[in-house]
């Protein structure tokens, strides 16, 4: 991907395959941020190892995944043996589906902070996903069930 014309030159901008180790020298950032990308890799345990070596010591991840523990995720795991955002539409895009379990596994082994988990409060309706909790439920109907995605914040140990 190439840098946005819009952003800001002082922003250093990597573009790299992250099936792959990267060629970037230990402990150079402060915070690295990885919106729905881990669910798109061969080996998420491989991209947590890279991220922990690339962070300096209390460094700050943040990345997204679809939320596959929500009532739309379960309910086409149920029906069609597949997460929603993994059944054969998805494929060869989403190729690795995680829970929160699995996420704070591979966290843990690989020597971050326990994570804290953020959902987008932004869900479909299972077989009517264009209609969403939130609108029904006047914003009531939020959180591990009614969100389609979820925020995953850690920090790498000192």
């Amino acid at each position: 991907m190439q840098q946005p014309v819009s952003l800001d030159k002082s922003v250093r901008w990597i573009s790299e395959d992250l099936n792959n180790p990267l060629n970037i020298a230990d402990e150079t950032f402060d915070v690295i941020v990885s919106p729905e990308v881990i669910e798109h890799l061969e080996n998420p345990r491989a991209v947590v190892r890279e991220w922990l070596r690339l962070l300096r010591p209390g460094g700050t991840l943040i990345f997204s995944t679809p939320n596959n523990e929500s009532w739309r995720s379960l309910f086409s795991l149920i029906v069609q043996g597949h997460f929603v955002a993994f059944v054969d539409t998805c494929y060869p895009a989403h190729i690795t589906p995680m829970v929160r379990k699995d996420i704070e596994r591979i966290l843990n082994e690989s020597g971050f902070s326990k994570p804290k988990f953020v959902f987008t409060d932004v869900g479909g309706i299972p077989k009517f996903p264009t209609y969403k909790w939130q609108s029904i439920s006047w914003g009531l109907l939020k959180g591990l069930r009614f969100s389609d995605n979820l925020i995953v914040v850690c920090h790498k140990n000192k």
